[in-house]
This record gives structure tokens, C-alpha cells and sequence, in this order.
């Protein structure tokens, strides 16, 4: 068996297909890191013709990802462990400093309360990363922008239409869209210039919570690289045209994914993140894709208002994911590259503050 670089049609052709495939193991993210300056390689393991395992790989300044990847059985442990052998090779050929690997296996599934509905052996992977001398990030609860190990998902495959989607829904959610959704429209955005009404929304929300907003080059390189399987809204008041909240939602056969929301906080009496999430899952219903990826929260189940504002669509479980693994190639270059990151986010911090 041999680890090689595959097309982007081959690729997406066996990611699409697995049930562990997602939108951060797509072609199109590919294109996305690629524009923000990444190395990206789309890598499969062929046995003859036959392709038996597949995955994004992106490197910057000697940082090796591999994002909810790579993507193959994972109840065949022998080829894990080969692939993951190999990954690490083709990564010492490439001169990085370190490997984060992110499997797409879940830990546990949890009910909204945190109560564990079902839980899986993943003892036999956790070992095949030991012995490769991987590192375990552990069982973290915080949220990653790197890759969440915490996720909220609607199942939508018994549910056909807006009125069933609807019916779905805790009563005092359906009360907030009756109530509001007259005074309110949903606008996509369908052209690039006017993705800045859309930051409005998010950054206005970020400054609520304290966190460093995406800049607009961000979202037109997702606007470019994703097509038609990313789409972008602005809610709007009818009486005015105001922006109220926005969002971005990204399509892959095997869920849509909420990849950012957000609400002017001026405005947010209009409960116009409501009127979104429930449009976006609309839309999925529509594309007869089975689920919808609230994404990311915090693994903590007391004080959680996103995860309390999620469960109001009710029929939501989390998923909480094994996790991250890192092996560390050259410790010099490494210790380097944390301290100049480190400096890069304290500083970024600070301009923001000052901004704000």
C-alpha cells in the first residue's frame, strides 16, 4: 500500500461517500487553506488501484493538520495504523515541525442535559496513537478554533417539511418565530461586495463576547472556494432594512453545517439568530441532507446558555469527539514557533481591546 497525492475529483468522490465525511475533509477546504497560504495535499492510500483511506492534509510554517481526518474505516484498526504510519513519513519528507491528527470518531453521545445515551471503545485507536508516539491532547471541554470536540446536532431525517421542522421545536421557540418573523426577512447574499452587511452581525456579536472578530477576507475566501456549498445570510427588519443577525451555513451530503451566526446586539429583541438557525435547517430539510451541525460549545452542561439556546430546537444530542493527538518532530523549532505564536495572540488581543 502506498500513500500518494490524489486529484481533487478522486478525493471528493471517497470522501463524499463515507459516512466519516464532513465539510472540514472536502475538496473545497482544501481551496480555502490554500488561499489563506497553506500548503494543502489531498492524500490516499491505494492498494493497487483501489483506494482505501483518504485525507486533507495542511501545513503552515512547519504546523502539519489533519482536521476531523483522515477519512476510512475505523473499524479496521490495521489500516489506521498503516495510514497513520505513513502520514507520519510523508510528513518528515515535507520538513514540518509537528502533526495534529483529529479523528472523526465520537467519544460519547450525550442527551442536551449531558447525560451519556451511548458511549464507544475507542481504547484500540487511542493505543495505535501511542505507539506511533503521538501525544494525547485529552478530553478537553474548552472551545477549539482548531477543530471542537464538543458539537450539537439535529437529526432530520424523519422530518419532510417547514411544518414538521417547526413542530419539532420546543413551544417557546415556535412562540419567538410567530411573534417576530412578520417584522423580519431573510436575505441571501449572492454576491461578494456585499458580504460586509453580514459582519455586522458577527462582529457585533463577537464584541459582546470578547472574542477577535474574522476579517472580511475571510469570508470572501470561503465566498470563492465553497461556491454553492456555502451560503450566506442577512436578517433583515422589513420597515427599515436593518440588519438584525447573519450567518453562514456550509453544505455537505452528510449534514449542513452552522459555521457562524450572529446577532446585533441592538437588535436582538428581534431574536433574528432563531429566524436564521431555523431557516438554515429549512434549507436543509429542502436538500434531504439527514442532519444539521449547530457546531461547537463548551463541554460543560451547567451555565451553558449556547447549549441551552440550541436545545430550544429540540430533538438536538451532542456529540463529543475523541479528540487531538500531536507527535513533534523537531522540539527547537517548535518551542520557536508556540513563543512567536504566543507573542502573535497576546499582541492581537491587545489591538483588539484597543479597538473596542
Amino acid at each position: 500500500m502506498n500513500l500518494l497525492e490524489i486529484s481533487a475529483h478522486e478525493f471528493e468522490k471517497f470522501e463524499s461517500r463515507s459516512k466519516y465525511g464532513n465539510f472540514f475533509q472536502s475538496a473545497e477546504r482544501a481551496a480555502f487553506r490554500k488561499n489563506f497560504g497553506w500548503d494543502t495535499y489531498l492524500l490516499g492510500l491505494k492498494d493497487g488501484d483501489s483506494l482505501l483511506a483518504a485525507c486533507e492534509l495542511n501545513i503552515q510554517n512547519g504546523w502539519a493538520l489533519v482536521q476531523l481526518g483522515p477519512i476510512l474505516d475505523y473499524k479496521n484498526e490495521k489500516l489506521f495504523d498503516t495510514f497513520l504510519d505513513k502520514l507520519k513519513k510523508y510528513c518528515i519528507t515535507k520538513n514540518v515541525v509537528s502533526l495534529e491528527v483529529y479523528p472523526p470518531v465520537v467519544l460519547n453521545l450525550r442527551d442536551s442535559t449531558g447525560k451519556i445515551t451511548e458511549s464507544f471503545n475507542l481504547e484500540p485507536l487511542k493505543k495505535i496513537f501511542k505507539k506511533l508516539n503521538f501525544t494525547y491532547f485529552g478530553e478537553t471541554t474548552e472551545i477549539s478554533r482548531v477543530v471542537n470536540r464538543w458539537m450539537v446536532v439535529k437529526d432530520l431525517k424523519n422530518i419532510h417539511n417547514k411544518d414538521e421542522l417547526r413542530a419539532s421545536y420546543k413551544p417557546s421557540v415556535r412562540n419567538k418565530l410567530r411573534r417576530f418573523e412578520s417584522d423580519l426577512k431573510v436575505e441571501k447574499i449572492t454576491e461578494k461586495s456585499d458580504l460586509p452587511s453580514l459582519l455586522l452581525a458577527l462582529n457585533d456579536s463577537d464584541k459582546k463576547n470578547g472574542v477577535v472578530s474574522r476579517k472580511l477576507d475571510y469570508f470572501e475566501k470561503i465566498f470563492d472556494a465553497f461556491g454553492k456549498k456555502a451560503e450566506f445570510y442577512v436578517i433583515k427588519k422589513r420597515d427599515d432594512n436593518a440588519v438584525v443577525a447573519g450567518g453562514l451555513i456550509t453544505f455537505h451530503k452528510n449534514e449542513v453545517v452552522d459555521f457562524t451566526s450572529g446577532v446585533v446586539q441592538k437588535y436582538k429583541k428581534y431574536n433574528g439568530t432563531t429566524v436564521f438557525l431555523d431557516y438554515a435547517m429549512q434549507r436543509a430539510v429542502e436538500e434531504h441532507i439527514p442532519r444539521f451541525n449547530f457546531y461547537g460549545i463548551e463541554g460543560t452542561f451547567e451555565h451553558n446558555p449556547l447549549l441551552e439556546f440550541k436545545s430550544g430546537f429540540r430533538g438536538v444530542f451532542v456529540e463529543e469527539y475523541l479528540g487531538g493527538f500531536e507527535i513533534i518532530f523537531d522540539k527547537k523549532r517548535y518551542r520557536l514557533n508556540h513563543f512567536k505564536s504566543s507573542v502573535f495572540n497576546f499582541l492581537r488581543k491587545i489591538k483588539y481591546k484597543i479597538k473596542s
